[in-house]
């Protein structure tokens, strides 16, 4: 499942849906939302609402399954759900980029998605202040820095296995 979340030992899919979760691999594979398929709910007054269609084209009615996405458990309660899934990557590669001042982040990201032919899965911005504020409260600080206005950490990943030389 493409979803990644800091919380992924202790969350559960019905708590992701109704927070619409992003995780780590926003980026690349979207919000919960964009991952949902089918879903069966209860409602507050015990009536089941079920529509666990396995199939990503449904244009038949209402997307009723949407309307729990984000809804906080408000509307009722998931208990069950069709997720869309993705191949697990087999290849990934890191990127620390140390940013300037004034670095234009969404321009950034796009020139990355764009370069990177759709690899891109993890864009995480984290401003100087953070990454100086986290590493003086570590005992082993790792030996990245950042730049004047940050960094971003860049992960790509394939799951094709064919290698792809630049020679």
């Amino acid at each position: 499942m493409p979803l990644s979340l800091g919380a992924e030992g202790s969350c559960r899919i019905g708590g992701n849906i109704g927070t619409n979760a992003g995780g780590l691999s926003v980026v690349r594979y979207g919000m919960t939302r964009d991952l949902l398929l089918g879903i069966e709910a209860v409602l507050a007054d015990g009536t089941v609402v079920s529509d666990m269609c396995k199939l990503r084209k449904n244009n038949t009615g209402y997307d009723v399954k949407q309307c729990f996405v984000g809804s906080e458990g408000t509307l009722g309660i998931v208990t069950g759900a069709v997720l869309r899934l993705a191949p697990l990557p087999t290849r990934r590669a890191t990127a620390w980029l140390k940013l300037a001042r004034g670095a234009p982040l969404a321009e950034l990201l796009a020139l990355v998605r764009r370069e990177s032919a759709d690899l891109l899965t993890t864009f995480e911005f984290m401003a100087a202040r953070s990454i100086a504020l986290a590493t003086e409260a570590m005992t082993d600080p790792p030996s990245l820095r950042a730049g004047p206005a940050g960094a971003v950490l860049v992960e790509f990943a394939s799951s094709s296995a064919i290698s792809i030389s630049t020679n």
